[in-house]
């Protein structure tokens, strides 16, 4: 009989100390899960930041000209860019953006050759809000944008495709 009450202890022992070890493991995971949501929402919003800066709203829509820009006071696109300081080919990018980085040696070099492109940073909302006041942005970079009409194209290209729009940009006026 006394063996029978030890066996029952020893079960019963077994079982508190499992119940401490599982609940240690459901708290962990909890926080574990707790920190994974917070990280997502952190990097979510930091990436989102970037994309969300271009064509946010931040337009004035007094006039709509030619290729979806928008114009205060009537102005042209090129005067309009000019008014803000911007009076060359555009190139928008973000810190955050892996095509961004990689078109920088490009755009570094074009710069070094002579080609006029002026770098916005698309993280900094006070230039985003410049440029969107004259033209209406795409949500996605890099994106270059003709300083003359407002023509914009988005997505990493070659050392030629760039050539080309900015070419294709200084023949219009």
């Amino acid at each position: 009989m006394i063996s029978m009450a030890k066996k029952a202890l020893g079960t019963a022992t077994k079982a508190k100390n499992k119940i401490p070890i599982i609940l240690g493991i459901v708290v962990l995971l909890v926080l574990l899960l707790v920190a994974i949501y917070y990280f997502m929402q952190v990097m979510g919003q930091s990436l989102s930041n970037a994309q969300t800066n271009i064509g946010s709203g931040l337009s004035n829509t007094s006039g709509l000209g030619s290729d979806n820009t928008t114009l205060p006071l009537n102005l042209s696109v090129k005067d309009c860019l000019a008014s803000k300081g911007y009076t060359t080919f555009l190139f928008l990018h973000s810190p955050y953006c892996p095509h961004c980085q990689n078109m920088q040696p490009i755009i570094d070099g074009l710069t070094s050759e002579g080609y006029q492109i002026t770098k916005v940073d698309v993280t900094n909302s006070a230039q985003v809000a410049a440029v969107s006041e004259c033209v209406k942005l795409q949500s996605y970079v890099p994106q270059f944008v003709c300083h003359r009409t407002g023509a914009s194209d988005v997505g990493e290209m070659d050392r030629e495709q760039v050539i080309e729009l900015y070419n294709n940009c200084m023949l219009t006026e």
